[in-house]
């Protein structure tokens, strides 16, 4: 049997926490969703799902390293409160 090592709260904080840093990134960069979206590779609806926690959940690493290149910041700061 596999064992759930979850914390309850922790996966919706966590993720809570990228989506919004994402989007104070985005603002402090003055990029609008299409432009970011445009930079990285992905829909200006991608964005706007990551951006409000829904779509934050399955974002890949690739795709946060590639936002973390466009807007000039270092990966961590995405996990920061």
């Amino acid at each position: 049997m596999q064992k759930d090592y979850r914390i309850e709260g922790y996966d919706v904080n966590f993720m809570r926490n990228i989506s919004k840093n994402i989007r104070k990134y985005r603002e402090a960069a003055k990029l609008s969703r299409k432009d970011l979206a445009n930079m990285v590779g992905v829909s200006e609806d991608y964005i706007k799902k990551v951006e409000i926690y829904l779509g934050a959940k399955g974002l890949s690493l690739k795709t946060l390293y590639k936002l973390s290149l466009v807007l000039d910041i270092h990966i961590d700061n995405f996990f920061n409160d």
